[in-house]
């Protein structure tokens, strides 16, 4: 066994992907069935009996092409006006290596409906009548018509006239060859006209030929437009090898209709461009070379196609979808516009080849939906907001994703076309849909099929009806359970994609920018799960939540329930150690036992009930201010005059919290080191958990590395005195009766004034009132905005404050 290294085939772009499998799948079906291939640094190594030049030899000598044909589609070579120039060579070759291909050639050829180029007037007439006959309506009306008054001037023949009209070709139906029919003169004047001639009769013709003309153009119209016939007369009377081609391009549903895998276009058409009938002269300009010039053209063709070496000589023909920086436009190539790059033939052959093998064992599948992305392989659709560079309304120009399986250990093709005959990917129980259900779902198939990677490509339409398979990322395949989180957004996103949907004039642009950076953020995670990836997910959900906060939930469309029930896990998975996200989850946890409900009923019309619904607008939103300093200080002011209303108890339980911030990150926040844009997102984001069923273990640990012994005297003293007012439950080693102080009314107003020593000392002759000692100690009046929002923050550690402001005897 030989290792052969391919460095013209790589896993990008797809066209290049496609061509290794094309090799792979024709040394494996001509000459080794033992033949393998493995990817490695992007580039496919083959393992065979071939060396490099015997490979070399095989295809330019003894390579049999694939006998494509595609019957079903105009431009296929086979229909009036179509290109036969690739056809016409093919049949002329004697070269035994295209005998498959001709015999499919020749049996298509064979069928009535492509004997001639002209429609016949009797298989016309019946087309015609089957299509329409039943049927209710104005086109059918006028089409039916037309049959019965043809049918009226036949049926005055005899029958051997008659058949005899009935195949001829309508072309030849002219008024003038119509009345040098002596026959059809004489019968229409005896049994049609009750003998009238001359003018009579020539109106009759001329009528007769007009209907017959009419009927040819809606004969060819439905033959061209209804191509099941001709793909059942193909499944039928075709070998098994040109099977394999009607497989990759169409395939018919439970009810008969035709389906179309994405990865060759429209049943092998894409536009102007036929497939097959491209294929066909390719081939024949390769293979068949009448001079040694050609010949050695061909080979240097074939050394670029597999080994990367530099030729020239490449041909005018489209690189059809599967190479977008040969697909022609603006800036395309060296002219202004390049409507068609030049292009290897060996390339497309390859390619053609490859998609054989993708799609192999396609048509084994029971299809029971008209969704044809659920049996093409590794195929999805695109997940909504999944590509942050598309314009508003460009979503619907990407018709599917493809997602091409990378393996790093040999596989012979009997292996890779199982694997791509099983790649309908599970997420759980459900079969994917879409680009990020299949990100999420990868690992588990990846790691049991031995697969490094996938590269994904999105199928875009560029002008007209073409498309282009554009590179857009790889995904390394490994084990992360992390990535399993990321399932709970699930229901999230399908109720936030069904809102968006129901926005019936324009959906706001905002909302739609929003969407793409929570897909993407959610697509970043899934390549590279980590904590700053985590992160991110959770800032695009609190950018979301905050869009949502400020609409009224009665407003249409509506939103039918707010956006919960995320859990605990991401605390774990998101904790970036960063003081944005510590500070962020303390505020998030924070009153979610108490009446007044959690920080989250300020930005949003939630209830304060353990499941959130929607709630009647109020004061109670008063996340409000021109800066999160200022929204937080508001929202400390609303709960302390609220809680205060209902009773002591109510004021210190409204303080309680699942997780404490740090001592660290609240001297952070007080000193300005902190991204407050980011603090504000996180907090958003964090809101959607389930935070009543945070386990308490897990909750009391969470920041406890973070909170280190000497973190305490990186924090003003201010905030150390002011804090013992704004903590549920004092230490016991205090030595008071009472285990909460209550905050005096005017403490927060005095700090959001900038009164910072007046504030100090409202504090100090209310703890000396309680029976402690603090000390006397003068502060900068600077800073009192960020001191009142710090005093929302939940801390663990009171006692170190404590020993910072109080003597140690009362």
């Amino acid at each position: 066994m030989t290792v052969v290294r391919l460095e013209g085939c790589h896993t990008e772009p797809l066209g290049s992907y496609l061509k290794g499998l094309g090799v792979l799948r024709i040394v494996s079906d001509q000459v080794d069935a033992e033949a393998a291939a493995a990817w490695s640094e992007d580039t496919l190594l083959l393992r065979s009996t071939l060396s490099k030049d015997e490979l070399v030899e095989f295809f330019l000598k003894r390579y049999s092409p694939l006998p494509a044909v595609s019957p079903w589609r105009l431009g296929s070579g086979f229909y009036p006006g179509d290109n036969r120039t690739g056809i016409d060579q093919i049949l002329k070759a004697d070269d035994p290596r295209f005998n498959e291909l001709k015999n499919a050639i020749k049996t298509v050829l064979g069928w009535p409906e492509f004997k001639t180029n002209e429609p016949l007037l009797g298989p016309t007439l019946t087309t015609v009548e089957n299509e329409y006959r039943g049927k209710q309506s104005k086109k059918a009306e006028e089409a039916l018509r037309l049959v019965g008054t043809a049918r009226r001037v036949l049926e005055c023949l005899d029958e051997q006239d008659r058949k005899k009209l009935e195949q001829t070709p309508i072309s030849a139906l002219k008024p003038q060859q119509l009345r040098a029919n002596h026959n059809l003169r004489a019968a229409l004047t005896s049994r049609l006209l009750n003998g009238d001639t001359g003018a009579a009769v020539d109106a009759e013709l001329k009528l007769f030929a007009d209907v017959a003309s009419k009927l040819r153009t809606e004969a060819n119209r439905l033959l061209r437009s209804d191509d099941g016939w001709a793909i059942r007369r193909a499944r039928n009377e075709l070998s098994d090898r040109a099977l394999a081609w009607v497989d990759c391009a169409v395939f018919l549903g439970s009810s008969g209709e035709p389906l179309y895998p994405p990865l060759v276009g429209t049943g092998g058409n894409e536009g102007k461009l036929d497939y097959s009938n491209q294929f066909h002269r390719l081939v024949a300009e390769v293979l068949t070379p009448g001079d040694p010039c050609a010949q050695a053209r061909s080979r240097s063709l074939l050394l670029n196609a597999l080994f990367g070496e530099l030729c020239s000589d490449l041909v005018e023909a489209s690189a059809a979808q599967f190479d977008p920086g040969r697909a022609g436009g603006f800036n395309q190539g060296p002219e202004f516009e390049t409507k068609q790059p030049p292009l290897n033939p060996w390339d497309y052959i390859l390619a053609l080849e490859g998609a054989v093998l993708w799609t192999s064992g396609l048509a084994r599948r029971s299809v029971r939906s008209r969704d044809t992305l659920l049996t093409s392989p590794f195929t999805v659709s695109l997940a909504p907001g999944a590509v942050a560079s598309l314009a508003p309304g460009e979503e619907s120009n990407i018709r599917a994703e493809i997602w091409a399986p990378i393996w790093p250990r040999f596989a012979t093709c009997r292996e890779v076309s199982a694997l791509f005959r099983e790649g309908r990917i599970m997420k759980g129980w459900q079969p994917v849909r879409n680009g990020r259900d299949f990100a999420e779902a990868l690992a588990a198939l990846g790691t049991d099929r031995g697969l490094a990677a996938f590269r994904r490509y999105l199928l875009a339409k560029r002008r007209g009806d073409s498309y282009v398979a554009l590179p857009s990322g790889c995904l390394t395949v490994r084990a992360e359970p992390a990535t399993r989180l990321l399932w709970e957004l699930d229901g999230l996103l399908q109720q936030l994609d069904q809102f968006v949907g129901r926005f019936r004039d324009s959906k706001p642009a905002l909302l739609v920018s929003l969407r793409r950076r929570l897909e993407d953020s959610i697509f970043e995670a899934l390549v590279a799960p980590q904590a700053e990836t985590f992160t991110a997910v959770l800032k695009a959900l609190g950018r979301l939540e905050r869009w949502i906060g400020l609409r009224d939930p009665k407003r249409d469309p509506k939103l039918w329930r707010p956006f919960w029930g995320l859990s605990s896990r991401w605390l774990e998975a998101a904790n970036d150690g960063s003081p944005e996200f510590q500070l962020a989850a303390s505020l998030a946890g924070l009153g979610h036992r108490s009446a007044l409900g959690p920080l989250r009923r300020h930005w949003s019309p939630v209830n304060a009930g353990r499941l959130p619904d929607w709630d009647q607008p109020g004061p109670q939103l008063c996340w409000q201010g021109a800066t999160a300093v200022e929204r937080m200080v508001n929202a400390l002011r609303w709960r302390l005059q609220n809680a205060r209303a209902i009773s002591e108890d109510e004021l210190a339980r409204q303080q309680s919290a699942v997780v404490f911030a740090p001592l660290a990150a609240v001297a952070a926040f007080i000193g300005g080191r902190t991204n407050l844009n980011d603090f504000e997102d996180l907090l958003f984001g964090l809101s959607l958990l389930d935070w009543q069923s945070v386990p308490p273990a897990k909750a009391g640990v969470l920041f406890e590395s973070a909170d280190a012994a000497g973190e305490e005297l990186l924090l003003p003293r201010a905030y150390a005195l002011l804090k013992l007012f704004f903590t549920p439950r004092l230490p016991r080693c205090l030595g008071i009766e009472k285990e909460f102080l209550p905050p005096p009314p005017s403490l927060l107003p005095l700090l959001a004034a900038g009164r910072i020593n007046d504030a100090v000392e409202l504090a100090r002759r209310h703890l000396f009132a309680a029976g402690l000692n603090p000390v006397r100690i003068a502060f900068p009046e600077t800073g009192g905005m960020l001191l009142a929002a710090a005093l929302l923050f939940p801390v663990k550690n009171i006692r170190r404050l404590a020993k910072l402001v109080l003597h140690e005897e009362a």
